[in-house]
C-alpha cells in the first residue's frame, strides 16, 4: 500500500532519543492498514530510503502516523513524501519508560534492516 503525504512538525520526542521520525497526518490512513509497525520504503526528494513506519496510539491515546527513516538525517518539513507500507512487524505497545520505547524500537530498526536488504 502506497501514500503520499506532506511531512508535518511532530513532538520531537523521537529525535530526543534517538530515532528522529517523519511525522504525518493520518487521514483517511487510520483504517487503510493495521496498527502497529510496518516496514517501509520511503522516497524522499527522488531517492528511496528504509523505514520503520508506526501508525496507532501514543501514551495519550492519540493515533499517529510516522515514519523512522534509516540513515537519513535531514529537515524535510513541508516536503511531500512517499511511502509503501510492507511487512508488519509489531502490533502497538504500550512502554513504561522512555529506555523501553528506545530499545523496541532499535529492535524494530533491526527487523526492518533483514527485511529490506535485498
Amino acid at each position: 500500500m502506497k501514500f503520499h503525504r506532506t511531512v508535518q512538525h511532530g513532538s520531537q520526542l523521537g529525535r530526543k532519543i534517538g530515532f528522529p521520525t517523519l511525522n504525518f497526518e493520518v487521514g483517511d490512513l487510520n483504517d487503510a492498514f493495521s496498527h502497529g509497525v510496518h516496514s517501509a520504503w520511503v522516497w524522499i526528494n527522488k531517492k528511496q530510503y528504509k523505514g520503520a513506519l508506526y501508525l496507532g496510539p501514543k501514551a495519550d491515546g492519540v493515533i499517529v502516523l510516522e515514519v523512522h527513516v534509516l540513515d537519513f538525517d535531514h529537515q524535510v518539513y513541508g516536503d511531500e513524501v512517499e511511502v509503501e507500507v510492507l511487512q508488519k512487524i509489531r502490533d502497538p505497545h504500550p512502554f513504561d519508560s522512555l529506555e523501553e520505547l528506545k530499545g523496541a524500537i532499535a529492535k524494530d530498526v533491526g527487523e526492518v534492516r533483514k527485511i529490506l536488504d535485498i
